[in-house]
């Protein structure tokens, strides 16, 4: 049975000075399945973004009412 910091099973570091695996990557050569893959990428990190931003704003009306009604 593994425990808790053993690395003998699994190793998940990786070797980022390696340049030989990186691919040349250049958005004038993707195809359109690609572009449209990429975007559907973009629009759902834009809408985790605007969810992120609308669930850390304050209630700006509800720290008002809360004052008024005590």
């Amino acid at each position: 049975m593994a425990k808790v910091g053993d690395s003998r099973n699994q190793d998940f570091s990786t070797d980022h000075a390696d340049t030989d695996n990186k691919k040349d990557f250049n958005v004038e050569n993707l195809s359109k399945p690609e572009l449209r893959f990429l975007l559907s990428i973009l629009e759902g990190e834009l809408e985790a973004r605007d969810l992120v931003i609308e669930a850390l704003r304050p209630l700006e009306g509800a720290a008002a009412a809360t004052t008024e009604t005590q």
